[in-house]
């Protein structure tokens, strides 16, 4: 199902008012949660409104519940984290900057996907490299796929 969603979401033609405006006569495109912008795909991930700002937080939290259940590498488990709770807001070099050099190629290459493809499921491939010397050294549950 999130494959699905994620399709459409990255390609701009999930079933977003904006979208269904175009098959549907006098379909609001207004968001429904904010009631002042479009709802467009990428308002979606940047909307303002209490709720939905809620439900992204708490999909957060089920993400960092994962991370830790598979044992993921600590700096990178709280960059990921610092960087889906910034909406956008600061670059992953600025939040691995406290990690050292470990995280330099990551933190570029997911700068140059960018908040909103992340949000989507776009990850650098570079993640790998840090996880897998992570449990190389401390083991894990899971062998993270190349």
């Amino acid at each position: 199902m999130f494959a699905t969603w994620a399709c459409k979401q990255v390609n701009n033609v999930a079933a977003t008012n904006v979208n269904q405006a175009q098959y549907k006569l006098d379909h609001s495109r207004k968001c429904p949660s904010c009631g002042i912008a479009d709802e467009t795909c990428a308002h979606v991930l940047f909307c303002q409104e209490v709720g939905r700002v809620d439900a992204m937080m708490a999909t957060i939290k089920l993400l960092d519940d994962w991370l830790l259940q598979v044992g993921s590498d600590s700096g990178l488990r709280r960059s990921i984290l610092d960087y889906a709770r910034g909406r956008g807001g600061r670059s992953m070099a600025e939040i691995t900057r406290r990690c050292g050099n470990r995280f330099s190629a990551f933190a570029k290459s997911q700068d140059t996907i960018g908040w909103r493809r992340f949000m989507e499921g776009m990850i650098s491939k570079e993640l790998i490299k840090i996880q897998t010397t992570y449990y190389e050294i401390h083991g894990g549950k899971f062998a993270p796929a190349s």
